[in-house]
């Protein structure tokens, strides 16, 4: 995997050397947690035994998260693009990628130890399954958790609960989806900077077949001011 500077990524088209797993991770202004970030991720990664590869699209960050990013050269691909928000950053990370399965994550939060695999095994158990997703328990900026409480989950979610008003989502570090269902789903509206471009790739995702829902917290989504 290498360091990339491309400003317009190309479409990667799927091929009989697919990689398992792609993460995608859309980074401004993550100087301070992405470090850490990244090795939690890539010992995941590692721990899982799925061949894998780490995207990150840095979508203009003005602080140091260009010189975290290049620590990391060939280790992982980057990409660096004028600001232009959330879901144009995605869309950009999903072009390059090659995985089966893709997983998001946010530049400050973080998975636990075990999730990899357990995503990886819901998605091979159920070909059903369009996406696969987990509670994330809220922490602060220390990553310290804080008191949340879950909603009850089925084991399944599909299109029809959601138009009844009974599904509950995740946030985005929680989400993974087969490429199939992303490629249906994407691109997201750029006009989407930010405020629910999670839910939106959820409801198009739904669209193609229902959601494996891990009912226990296997990630930590940092709640602090830049992003409450």
């Amino acid at each position: 995997m290498e360091l990339e500077t491309a400003e317009a990524p190309r479409r990667v088209q799927p091929s009989s050397t697919q990689l398992s797993v792609s993460v995608v991770i859309p980074v401004l202004n993550e100087e301070a947690a992405l470090g850490k970030v990244l090795d939690d991720v890539r010992a995941a990664m590692e721990i899982s035994g799925h061949p894998y590869e780490i995207i990150v699209v840095d979508d203009g960050s003005t602080d140091g998260s260009r010189e975290v990013l290049a620590r990391y050269a060939g280790r992982l691909t980057a990409v660096f693009q004028a600001n232009q928000g959330y879901a144009a950053a995605f869309n950009a990370g999903f072009a390059l990628s090659r995985g089966r399965i893709v997983c998001l994550l946010d530049a400050d939060d973080v998975w636990l130890p075990g999730k990899l695999a357990r995503v990886v095994r819901r998605f091979e158990a159920e070909p059903a399954l369009s996406m696969v997703q987990h509670f994330l328990q809220d922490a602060d900026a220390g990553l310290s958790p804080l008191a949340v409480e879950f909603p009850i989950w089925p084991a399944r979610t599909t299109l029809d609960d959601y138009l009844d008003g009974r599904a509950e989502f995740t946030a985005t570090s929680g989400l993974s989806l087969r490429r199939e269902t992303l490629a249906a789903a994407l691109p997201l509206p750029v006009a989407l900077r930010f405020l629910y471009a999670d839910d939106l790739l959820t409801v198009r995702a739904l669209a193609r077949g229902p959601s494996g829902n891990i009912a226990e917290p296997l990630g930590l989504h940092r709640v602090h001011g830049a992003n409450f």
